[in-house]
């Protein structure tokens, strides 16, 4: 289990995301996070929704604003 803390990488919080599997890599910014479904075999569609969700983020200012409403974490 590893978090992932995106202040190491110096830019604006407000226009990143981090996209994972794992709930425990976003303890550090639970309002970047943007939550997919493991692979677990068969037909994965889980990048052709998050492709659709990605161009809804291209649109606002400050992306923990939409991933609040969206997943509630």
């Amino acid at each position: 289990m590893f978090t992932k803390d995106l202040r190491i990488i110096n830019r604006d919080l407000s226009q990143m995301i981090l996209v994972d599997n794992s709930a425990a890599s976003f303890l550090c910014q639970p309002e970047n996070a943007v939550p997919i479904l493991p692979y677990l075999g068969g037909e994965d569609r889980e990048l052709l929704e998050l492709e659709k969700y990605l161009e809804l983020l291209t649109k606002e200012e400050d992306v923990r604003k939409l991933n609040r409403k969206t997943f509630k974490l």
